[in-house]
């Protein structure tokens, strides 16, 4: 199986529309979110995912934002307001 590395998700979903390539891995939400926009009708994401991927935040050293930011993201973490940030803007996924 080949990879081929592609700048932009837009040509990467062309080229799976135009049968050039078998498949395309990206993040779910925003490959959801891309689809629906333009390629509803022509592809669908997989039900299944391969890895979850953390991603953060970067802080100056010794930032006063640091323990705010935490604690505000543990609460989004710990209720639904994580779902609702994502389909607010990426859409339905």
């Amino acid at each position: 199986m080949g990879y081929d590395p592609y700048d932009d998700m837009g040509s990467a979903l062309k080229d799976l529309v135009l049968s050039k390539i078998d498949a395309l891995v990206g993040e779910k939400p925003v490959l959801h979110h891309r689809i629906a926009q333009s390629h509803g009708e022509e592809l669908t994401v997989v039900p299944d995912h391969f890895q979850w991927e953390a991603h953060a935040f970067a802080l100056p050293p010794g930032s006063a934002l640091r323990e705010s930011l935490n604690r505000q993201l543990l609460k989004i973490m710990a209720s639904d307001k994580r779902e609702k940030i994502i389909k607010r803007y990426l859409g339905e996924y």
